[in-house]
């Protein structure tokens, strides 16, 4: 179920990326992508699987708001950000039907020339690890990111999508996996 899932995932952003095309990033010589800092709003919804042990299936959503950092040749992208994460539970024998938390992610990605990103992605749910048969108050998951970055409007927004396929980092002898699919909006400071 989860790799039909992931596999899905994957489909719809490399469909949206092919009709985009690549031109984009390098037109008239000017630079499309912001010089350091640009703020993003990320929507993000997937799949919590089983391991058969405990049950976490589930779907999750989240909202954040992220601070990027490009380096100056932008070929680093760097994420820090804050937002509100739920998860819903599938499994009726669970005494929480869903959970809502805290969330803070950071995030690190290569970024190639025609705007495709992949990198690693952590992201802690504050408080919540009894949730996820953690071994300590926060569930804690890392992971990595396949993201296609555009402009759109005029080129006075930037466009993120891409998917995140994550593991639990600090359960004992369980493994929880989060496949996602990520939306993220945000202005371009080049406009």
């Amino acid at each position: 179920m989860k790799n039909i899932l992931f596999m899905g995932l994957l489909a719809c952003a490399l469909q949206v990326s092919a009709q985009t095309g690549t031109s984009e990033s390098k037109t008239m010589g000017a630079r499309l992508l912001p010089e350091g800092i640009a703020g993003f709003v990320e929507l993000s919804s997937g799949y919590t699987a089983n391991n058969d042990k405990i049950p976490v299936e589930g779907v999750p959503s989240s909202i954040k708001i992220l601070g990027s950092y490009y380096t100056i040749n932008e070929h680093g992208v760097f994420d820090l950000g804050v937002g509100t994460h739920t998860q819903t539970f599938i499994d009726s024998g669970r005494t929480e039907a869903s959970t809502t938390t805290t969330v803070m992610e950071a995030a690190a990605r290569y970024q190639f020339e025609n705007r495709w990103q992949f990198g690693v992605v952590y992201n802690q749910f504050f408080d919540r690890g009894k949730n996820y048969f953690s071994n300590q108050a926060d569930a804690e998951f890392g992971g990595l990111q396949l993201t296609k970055e555009m402009t759109i409007g005029g080129g006075d927004t930037n466009l993120r999508i891409g998917i995140r396929a994550m593991r639990d980092i600090n359960t004992d002898n369980h493994d929880i996996d989060i496949a996602m699919l990520d939306v993220a909006f945000g202005m371009n400071p080049r406009r």
